[in-house]
C-alpha cells in the first residue's frame, strides 16, 4: 500500500509507530522484541535503525523471529479463510491453555501446523499433566537438579517442547517427593 505525499510516494509509518511505541512503553533499551519471521525486513532493520538513530544506544538486546501457524498445512490468513481466533478455540469447548500448550509444544523457530485433532490431543495432555500435579500434595521444595536444567533449555533459545518434556520426566522421577514435582513443575509453569 503506497500513497502519494508531498514528499513523493509512501508508505504509511508502521516503522516509526512501532519505534515511537515501543519507547514509550518500554523504554528507549529493552531486552526482548519478539515478532514473525516477515517483520525481520524491512520492519525490525527500520525500527532498529530509527530508535538507534534517535538515541544513540542499543535498541533491543534479543530478537525473537517466529515462524508461521498454519492451518492443515497452508499458512494461516484471513484472506484464505482458514484463520481461527481464541473465541473459535472456546466456541468448540476447548480450555484456551490447550492452545498455548498446543503452541509450546514446537520451538518457536519451526512452523507450528494446526489441526483439531492436534488441539485435542494436546489438551488431553495438559489435563493429564494438571491432574498429576494437582494429585501432589503441597509444601515440597524445588528440585535443584530439574530446575538447573529447565533454565538451561529456556535460556537455550527458549527450548520449551524440551521443557515440556522435562515435566512429564519429573513426573516419572521415583527419587523426587511428590510434594517436590509439584512445586517444581508449579516454578517451571511461572515461566
Amino acid at each position: 500500500v503506497y500513497w502519494d505525499t508531498v514528499l513523493g510516494r509512501g508508505r504509511p509509518g508502521w516503522h516509526i509507530e512501532c519505534s515511537a511505541m515501543s519507547m514509550s512503553t518500554l523504554g528507549r533499551h529493552f531486552d526482548i522484541h519478539t515478532g514473525g519471521k516477515d517483520n525481520l525486513f524491512p520492519h525490525h532493520e527500520n525500527e532498529i535503525a530509527q530508535s538507534e538513530s534517535a538515541t544513540g544506544e542499543l535498541f533491543v538486546n534479543y530478537w525473537l523471529h517466529n515462524e508461521w501457524l498454519l492451518v492443515d498445512g497452508k499458512k494461516m490468513a484471513k484472506s484464505a479463510g482458514n484463520f481461527y481466533t481464541l473465541r473459535d478455540i472456546e466456541n468448540r469447548n476447548f480450555d484456551p491453555l490447550s492452545f498455548r500448550y498446543l503452541t509450546l509444544l514446537t520451538h518457536y523457530r519451526t512452523p507450528l501446523n494446526f489441526t483439531w485433532e492436534g488441539l485435542l490431543a494436546s489438551e488431553t495432555a495438559l489435563m493429564r499433566l494438571r491432574n498429576h500435579v494437582q494429585s501432589f500434595p503441597e509444601g515440597g521444595e524445588v528440585n535443584p537438579i530439574y530446575r538447573k536444567k529447565f533454565e538451561d533449555l529456556i535460556e537455550n533459545d527458549v527450548d520449551t517442547p524440551r521443557a515440556l518434556a522435562l515435566s512429564w520426566e519429573i513426573l516419572k522421577d521415583a527419587t523426587i517427593s511428590p510434594e517436590s514435582k509439584r512445586t517444581t513443575i508449579l516454578l517451571f509453569d511461572t515461566i
